[in-house]
């Protein structure tokens, strides 16, 4: 089965003859030195005891930290699987389609196309894969675990209701996972989602948006949700949507053109949501808001409105506070949500009754009423609500669509928050990376020699941070795993290995889980130390060595070294998709800029179009991570603190005055500092200090911000430390 590559990677074609021209050695000749060896398995044990596991993790579990906040990641992309069945090589059935068996998996190829209906009767355990493109004419299947998974390159046309075109129904025992294209047979039909039926739309870089009924109001409810809905992107819905004893979860925008209605089930808005016209709550339900919900008018008469700290629901004309004794509105148990109405009318006077949590209730007018009868103004009573003030001057910070409320004068600061622990694998282990794919997060460990009599091996975890599990832990008694990054169904490390010195391990990946055969591939790299990997466009970049360290370029599937860049104590390497840049020799602290928008690939790195010295860093032993922006580079220099510099001259921009300075990772407002003893929240323009977390019992050495909004921080031998910004 062929492998779909989903990273766009375009300009770096002709890699391998860039490096060439840069004083590299050719090592096509000597390829009996750079084939990939694989492992003695008897040095490496896989543990699967999630239960056993997951005791490492430790989580503060109050509602900063909900379930909620973490599934907000990425679902990883699946794999065609060997075995599966070309779809149009199906047996044909009597309306011009496929009869489909069940336990089986079928798939459509990229850049093919399959139109007709698909059937089957009690057919369980079927999954299609759509790489190409799949026309559902009809959906004659019946059966459960039926499974569609669109890949990030796929197109699949739904098919409507046998009995109205004008709606396509994902009928019981129907999943459909897309990370592609996902649209109805027949244009402007509406959605409906059958009660035992899910329907996920995830993010890709094929799949950033997704739209409900887009010729518009074909049917008065576009969007009916009786099973699951899950979007990770922005959701817009030209019509009307019914959360009818369902559960739809939005983690990005969602824009609605008319109303929705909630008639049981639950509805999750986690990022900036525009009602056009009503919100009703029809019947009991559950709402949550996250961040930021925009509704003409809304009336609760049933069901229960949780709002996070930090939210703001803003209704533009009335709120109707109605049937109290069958409505609860919970806000945070830590700082502030704000709900700010043009009119509110309140049937109960009495807050306590119906409110509880930090709330902050703001409007011009307020009247005991509802929709059909109102008195005159009146002072709701707060007495006994303990967190819940009316028209207060609650500081919600503008973010994004969010425009925020409140005077900023006097206002806390930014801070970080610690809300969760891994403990290592053995008290002689030091973590040292953290890497993700959609909802798993995988962390390399190396021994810490001063721990424990041995100088190598290493441990690799799997956690899901959705299910808050431990997953696996995989130790190699031979290898030590410096630096780990996930790509394509496979993980590569940079490391050492007991026998040859720097290596690169590439371990083989089923679903994201380490794979029973314990298969590991090491590749030697220059020098003694395997300091770095990074994926660049098909290739891989690593760095490595000491006094004869360097720079080499591997083949992405094979993981063969092709070239060699010699480089004095070669460090780190890091691409923003456009330049490269790479850190080596740290009595100077050597920086190179490659960018790969001018001429030809094997013009524009033939040299480096910017080289400088950022100054001296110490110590050498340290992780000293070099990024990039759009506009910066930042340089982790030791002891000499955290430098900026302009991209493109070279000027030092920014300097921070931090000592041990290790690690960074950047987002588009801060810089995440792992500073040996603590985590330090910098402005990314001008390394301004926002906020810091102190705790001298480890050593924080690396750092990522996760797609989650947490914050992880390789902390030595104490493990991995997450964090909050609120």
């Amino acid at each position: 089965m062929k492998r779909v590559n989903y990273k766009t990677g375009i300009w770096m074609l002709g890699m391998a003859s860039i490096l060439a021209t840069m004083s590299c050695t050719d090592f096509r000749e000597e390829a009996w030195n750079n084939r990939g060896r694989y492992v003695d398995t008897t040095h490496i044990s896989i543990e699967s005891d999630a239960e056993v596991l997951t005791k490492r993790l430790s989580f503060v579990d109050d509602e900063r930290v909900s379930g909620l906040a973490l599934s907000r990641v990425a679902k990883s992309v699946p794999s065609i699987p060997d075995g599966a069945i070309q779809l149009a090589e199906a047996p044909t059935n009597y309306n011009s389609g496929v009869t489909l068996s069940k336990d089986s998996s079928y798939y459509v190829e990229k850049g093919e196309t399959f139109n007709g209906s698909i059937s089957g009767n009690s057919v369980d355990n079927v999954t299609i894969y759509v790489a190409g493109t799949l026309e559902v004419t009809a959906w004659w299947l019946t059966g459960n675990n039926v499974t569609i998974q669109v890949l990030p390159t796929g197109n699949l046309k739904y098919a409507s209701d046998s009995n109205n075109q004008m709606i396509a129904l994902v009928k019981d025992g129907v999943t459909i996972n897309s990370w592609g294209t996902f649209t109805t047979y027949y244009k402007g039909s509406g959605i409906r989602i059958a009660p035992h039926a899910a329907l996920n739309i995830y993010k890709s870089a094929q799949n950033q948006s997704f739209y409900v009924n887009p010729q518009g109001g074909m049917w008065d409810c576009s969007f009916w949700i009786e099973g699951s809905f899950q979007a990770d992107i922005p959701v817009v819905i030209d019509g009307n949507m019914l959360v009818n004893n369902g559960k739809a979860v939005f983690n990005s925008e969602l824009t609605v053109s008319k109303e929705v209605y909630i008639q049981g089930g639950s509805m999750e808005l986690n990022g900036c949501t525009t009602i056009e016209k009503d919100f009703k709550f029809v019947s009991a339900g559950n709402l949550l808001v996250s961040d930021y919900l925009n509704v003409c008018n809304m009336e609760t008469c049933q069901g229960t409105i949780n709002i996070s700290n930090g939210a703001l629901v803003q209704v533009v004309e009335n709120l109707f506070l109605t049937s109290q004794s069958n409505t609860r509105i919970v806000g945070p148990m830590v700082s502030y949500a704000v709900i700010k109405a043009g009119s509110i009318f309140s049937e109960d006077t009495k807050l306590s009754n119906f409110m509880s949590g930090n709330i902050d209730i703001q409007s011009s007018e307020i009247r005991q009423g509802n929709r059909w009868w109102y008195a005159d103004p009146i002072t709701l009573d707060t007495s006994n609500t303990n967190g819940v003030i009316v028209n207060g001057n609650t500081v919600i910070q503008a973010n994004g669509c969010n425009p925020g409320t409140g005077s900023s004068e006097g206002a806390g600061s930014v801070h970080l928050v610690e809300i969760a622990r891994l403990s290592s694998p053995a008290n002689y282990y030091s973590a040292t990376s953290i890497d993700f794919n959609g909802n798993l997060a995988y962390v390399s460990w190396h021994i810490n020699p001063k721990k424990y009599s041995e100088n190598f091996g290493g441990a690799i975890d799997v956690i899901n941070i959705t299910d808050r599990k431990v997953l696996q832990c995989r130790v190699n008694s031979d290898v030590k795993y410096s630096h780990t990054c996930f790509y394509d169904g496979w993980l590569f490390s940079a490391g050492d290995d007991y026998h040859n010195g720097a290596v690169l391990s590439k371990i083989h990946l089923q679903n994201g889980l380490f794979a029973d055969n314990k298969e590991e591939q090491l590749v030697n790299l220059t020098g003694n130390s395997g300091n770095c990997v990074e994926v660049v466009g098909n290739t891989l970049l690593t760095a490595s060595g000491t006094e004869d360290g360097g720079f080499d370029l591997l083949q992405l599937n094979a993981a063969q070294k092709q070239y060699s860049v010699p480089a004095l104590e070669a460090k780190f390497v890091y691409s923003n998709g456009e330049k490269i840049v790479t850190l080596n020799n740290m009595s100077l602290g050597t920086v190179n800029v490659y960018d790969t928008r001018k001429g030809r690939p094997e013009d524009m790195l033939a040299t480096p179009v910017l080289t400088f010295n950022a100054g001296p860093i110490a110590p050498v032993d340290g992780k000293n991570v070099i990024m990039c922006s759009e506009k910066y580079i930042y340089v982790c220099m030791g002891k000499n603190g955290l430098h900026s510099f302009d991209i493109n001259t070279g000027r030092e921009v920014a300097y921070y005055d931090i000592k041990q300075v290790n690690g960074i990772d950047i987002d588009g407002d801060y810089v995440y500092v792992a500073n040996g003893y603590g985590i330090t929240v910098l402005d990314k323009e001008s390394l301004a200090y926002i906020s810091s977390f102190v705790d001298n019992s480890g050593s924080a050495n690396y750092v990522r911000k996760g797609e989650d909004g947490f914050i992880y921080v390789a902390y030595g031998t104490t493990g991995v430390r997450i964090f909050r910004l609120e």
